[in-house]
């Protein structure tokens, strides 16, 4: 027998507006490893009143809703390739959503922040290159003959950070 079929035998079910049956746990007996063990299996816990006493609430209908699952590295590169495609964010989100099982929002805000994650990386990459750029121009500033690398070197670091 699972836990929430133990817990359902030993404390009471309830009607509770808004979330339906839920199992009903008095703050005093309530374990807390319970709480993880339960919503890895799916189930929200929450504390609240019940008949003027703090107890843990446990929705018995509803489970997590498939966009609280982590995302993986495939619908990530899903999404980046619709959006590299042409597409926009909420394009993307407004396709994306009903084939990844994920609300419209979740999809629209994971995106913006792999956005901002690319827009981060190629930052730093440009920094990193442009710093280089630099040294190699401080090596050859010293030897006039090198003017014209030197000249070239320092253009290319005006276009990068245009």
């Amino acid at each position: 027998m699972n836990l929430i079929e133990e817990l359902k035998q030993k404390f009471s079910v309830a009607n509770i507006p808004l979330h339906g049956e839920c199992l009903i746990i008095p703050n005093s007996k309530f374990k807390p490893d319970w709480a993880d063990e339960l919503e890895s299996a799916g189930y929200k816990v929450f504390s609240g009143e019940y008949r003027g006493e703090v107890a843990w609430v446990i929705p018995l209908n509803r489970k997590k809703p498939p966009s609280w699952r982590p995302w993986t590295e495939e619908e990530d590169r899903q999404l980046l390739e619709m959006y590299e495609g042409g597409y926009g964010v909420m394009e993307v989100a407004r396709t994306m959503a009903p084939k990844l099982g994920r609300t419209v929002g979740s999809v629209k805000a994971r995106l913006q922040r792999l956005l901002k994650k690319h827009k981060k990386l190629g930052l730093e990459a440009s920094k990193s290159g442009l710093r280089s750029l630099l040294e190699s121009a401080l090596l050859l500033a010293s030897d006039p003959k090198h003017r014209d690398a030197l000249k070239l070197i320092l253009q290319t670091c005006l276009d990068m950070i245009e």
